[in-house]
């Protein structure tokens, strides 16, 4: 629940994209209209069959890798270590399909530095490339040496 109190203190209540069971949470506290979630095939099998068994106050949709050739913009984007734990790859994937043209965003890393335990990602020099307005802010508390949080808004 820290997380989420973070993210409200600094975007608000205009909520985006995130695993199943933040999206839950998040359902059930703040106003969301349409909530978006990126995943592999196999797990947004498993997170709909997870939501199935809920009562939601909002809709949602999946978008899976095959998707990502495309471009999304969404108000707000949220991952928890699971951008910096993809490959190379598909973090450029992400970053030209939804991050570069998402107005805000609220990402949880442990890749990116020399200080991670995830190496051979993109660095943050890259990622800034597609998001030039981010800032680095401290993860609290510390889950491991190095993490940190990328935040940008619009």
């Amino acid at each position: 629940m820290i997380y989420i109190s973070q993210i409200l203190y600094n975007f608000g209540k205009k909520i985006g994209c995130g695993y199943g069971g933040q999206y839950l949470l998040l359902d059930q506290y703040i106003d969301i209209d349409n909530y978006t979630l990126a995943d592999l095939p196999e797990v947004n099998l498993l997170i709909k069959k997870y939501l199935s068994k809920f009562q939601l106050n909002s809709n949602y949709k999946f978008i899976e890798e095959k998707d990502l050739y495309n471009e999304y913009k969404f108000d707000f984007v949220i991952s928890n270590y699971a951008f910096s734990e993809l490959p190379p790859y598909l973090q450029k994937l992400y970053l030209k399909s939804i991050i570069k043209n998402s107005k805000n965003g609220y990402m949880i890393m442990n890749s990116g530095t020399e200080k991670n335990i995830f190496q051979n990602h993109l660095s943050l020099d890259e990622i800034k490339k597609y998001i030039p307005n981010m800032k680095i802010i401290d993860e609290m508390p510390l889950t491991a040496k190095g993490n940190y949080i990328i935040t940008w808004n619009e």
